[in-house]
């Protein structure tokens, strides 16, 4: 691969030279905008709002960058969408607006085509040196109806009672020349950042997948998904080094995946809710997996939810949220293992 990006810095604080913060990616980091989107004329009336009053995040209430504007106290915006994967053109999937479309464009909307400048090419209405764009992408991308998704002539079917989505996505196969690949997938979340830094934009923390066989959604294909988000993780990793060489930038890679693994194996340490702390249940329960109508029937009350990791089936939990805002201001500040 070329060299086409700016050097890795070390692990010093970066945290005072940063004024703003733009955040990318899917359910586990948006707030409002897929509800926003779903629930009203498109875009929808919530979408741009960061904390809506009466709109949850997936996490059950308040999605993690809330918190990170908290404790960072830096100002926000949060471009993420639920159901979004990196491009829509590798893995449809929902087809929501994916990271490489869609939530990039509303930020050229928001921050470069209406600024009035003129400038060409484009630049940006905020401070491109003192931005950091955060992006979290890939559950999506390499799940359900996605890598793993049911397809009617080739790759293994993990959910054979799911039909698949049209367009469908051909698995990792041999001989597959159309497949999507992990490669793909990583040069999608490395191009979208490039693309950010040719409108100026100047740091950049990209986060990996987290260990996706310890939700219950996935616990049942543990192994390829095991597979699956370390080969990613890999990739990625690789790519933030070997594309840092040649621009004036900091691009740091946060490892989500070993984070998880550390609160997961000490759960006493990180969960404080009434209940005995727990890692391999969730809070939020759908009896009926085919009616909505069921979900919330049995859930944990309010006074033990900060005793789970997990929200459901697939989404960290509000209390997960809080610590992994935390660690990231750890690492801005040159205080994170991760």
């Amino acid at each position: 691969m070329a060299s086409l990006w700016p050097k890795v810095h070390g692990s010093g604080s970066w945290r005072k030279d940063l004024k703003h913060v733009v955040f990318f990616g899917d359910s586990f980091t948006d707030q409002s905008r897929a509800h926003s989107i779903s629930n009203g004329t498109y875009p929808g009336r919530y979408y741009k709002t960061i904390y809506p009053p009466d709109d949850p995040s997936a996490e059950g209430r308040v999605s993690w960058p809330r918190y990170f504007g908290f404790d960072s106290g830096l100002p926000y915006e949060n471009y993420a969408v639920g159901g979004a994967v990196c491009s829509n053109d590798l893995t449809p999937g929902f087809n929501v607006p994916a990271v490489s479309g869609g939530q990039l464009d509303w930020f050229v909307e928001d921050h470069v085509l209406a600024n009035g400048t003129g400038h060409s090419p484009p630049r940006l209405d905020i401070p491109g040196a003192n931005t950091l764009a955060i992006l979290w992408i890939g559950t999506n991308d390499l799940g359900l109806h996605s890598l793993l998704a049911p397809n009617a002539t080739e790759g293994r079917t993990y959910w054979p009672n799911i039909p698949p989505l049209t367009p469908a996505v051909p698995p990792i196969a041999p001989g597959n020349d159309n497949a999507t690949t992990m490669l793909d997938l990583a040069d999608c979340q490395l191009g979208s950042l490039q693309k950010l830094y040719d409108y100026g934009v100047r740091n950049f923390l990209l986060l990996s997948t987290i260990p996706l066989h310890l939700t219950k959604l996935y616990s049942a294909v543990d192994d390829p998904m095991f597979q699956y988000a370390n080969a990613l993780n890999a990739l990625l990793q690789v790519g933030v080094r070997e594309f840092s060489q040649k621009r004036d930038a900091r691009i740091e890679y946060f490892d989500t995946y070993k984070f998880f693994e550390e609160i997961y194996l000490n759960p006493d340490r990180y969960f404080n809710g009434t209940a005995p702390a727990n890692v391999t249940g969730h809070c939020h329960q759908c009896p009926n997996a085919t009616d909505w109508r069921y979900c919330g029937i049995g859930d944990c009350t309010w006074e033990e939810r900060d005793s789970y990791m997990w929200w459901d089936e697939l989404h960290p939990s509000e209390q997960t949220g809080r610590l992994l805002a935390k660690e990231i201001v750890n690492k801005l500040e040159g205080r994170s293992a991760y």
